[in-house]
């Protein structure tokens, strides 16, 4: 029978290595007094102020480049006048997003409204009515047909250019179309446009956008006298290049000098903003017999903030924790002066508050 060892508090000191933490109260304190205050806390909210406490050296370091990446329903849930702030001021340098998130935004940027979803309301009934759902928002079915229309005048010099396409060139693109035809609405695109900030969409064809590429490009095969079937075949001979949109990222990476990120949700764009480090060192190893390595530099993400409130078994990361990612090469240890938060939240219940916190502390400096 193990034999029962007293504990002696006498061989405790108080605090001896251990950081105390303190109850707060939030009457007369601002939002960045209140995030501060949050630091001496415990669970989400710690490490919504450590977070916010990692932007803020990776905004503030001048050799950093950030990376935003976004997923889920930033736009439809009425984020991007937030998203536009913090391209406006300077935070981010580049955006990765799904196609879904961009098409709503487009939206947004046109003066297209948004409404919120009423139970009482059937989705057999929503369908007849011409409104799509998205958890518990509506969009309007006749606002992306009118996107539909609007962005042909995008396409068509791309397409017509003869030169090959990629998701950048439809973003930055799009932007100029929104600022010149929308100057008074917010929008990702246009800020992005106004910002020279590149935005990527890798999952293009798993979007509204892509569907309306197709309807565009058969509609041009069928007005040269094309059968709907030969239109459509005809989409084989769309120069859309997704490998451009990949070497552009490539080159903003080897570009930095230091590299920061913010994922909002996970998904594919989490993974393609961290993938080009692997790529990296597989282009050294496997083009080893002409000496590639000695001429890339592997970069490693030393700044990053997640939130997201799936656990990792789940699949909503994309599998992927921070400490996961240091195996792959992805992100600096914190030994190499790597500093992460992973926050488990609804990125729309605490983006607000984090940026917020951002402003009033940065204006400060």
């Amino acid at each position: 029978m193990e034999k029962i060892v007293k504990r002696n508090p006498k061989c405790y000191k108080k605090g001896e290595g251990l950081r105390s933490l303190k109850s707060f109260k939030v009457r007369d304190k601002s939002p960045d007094q209140i995030m501060r205050a949050m630091r001496d806390t415990g669970l989400s909210a710690r490490e919504t102020a450590k977070g916010v406490d990692i932007l803020e050296k990776g905004i503030l370091d001048k050799d950093c480049k950030m990376v935003l990446t976004l997923s889920g329903i930033t736009t439809i849930s009425k984020m991007g006048g937030i998203i536009c702030e913090m391209i406006d001021d300077g935070w981010v340098d580049c955006i990765i997003a799904t196609g879904a998130l961009i098409a709503h935004g487009i939206v947004e940027g046109a003066g297209g409204a948004h409404f919120e979803y009423d139970p009482s309301i059937s989705d057999e009934e929503l369908y007849e009515m011409g409104y799509d759902r998205i958890y518990d928002t509506l969009e309007l079915e006749s606002n992306l047909d009118s996107i539909a229309l609007q962005l042909e005048e995008v396409w068509k010099p791309l397409i017509d250019s003869g030169k090959p396409i990629a998701s950048s060139d439809f973003c930055r693109e799009t932007g100029r179309m929104l600022n010149d035809k929308y100057p008074n609405q917010d929008s990702i695109m246009k800020s992005a446009f106004l910002k020279n900030v590149p935005v990527f969409i890798p999952a293009f064809t798993d979007s509204e956008l892509a569907l309306d590429l197709v309807s565009y490009f058969a509609k041009g095969g069928l007005d040269k006298g094309m059968t709907f079937d030969e239109a459509i075949e005809d989409i084989h001979n769309l120069r859309f290049n997704p490998f451009i949109d990949l070497k552009r990222y490539f080159d903003f990476t080897r570009e930095a000098k230091k590299m920061g990120i913010l994922t909002l949700g996970g998904g594919v764009p989490r993974n393609y903003a961290q993938q080009v480090m692997p790529m990296l060192d597989i282009l050294g190893q496997r083009l080893s017999e002409y000496n590639i390595a000695d001429q890339l530099e592997i970069k490693k993400f030393m700044y990053g903030v997640r939130i997201c409130p799936e656990p990792v078994s789940l699949g909503g990361l994309s599998g992927c924790t921070y400490s996961e990612g240091i195996s792959w090469g992805k992100f600096a240890s914190r030994e190499e002066g790597g500093a992460f938060a992973e926050i488990h939240s609804d990125y729309t219940a605490v983006l607000p508050w984090m940026v917020k916190s951002l402003q009033e502390r940065l204006g400060k400096k």
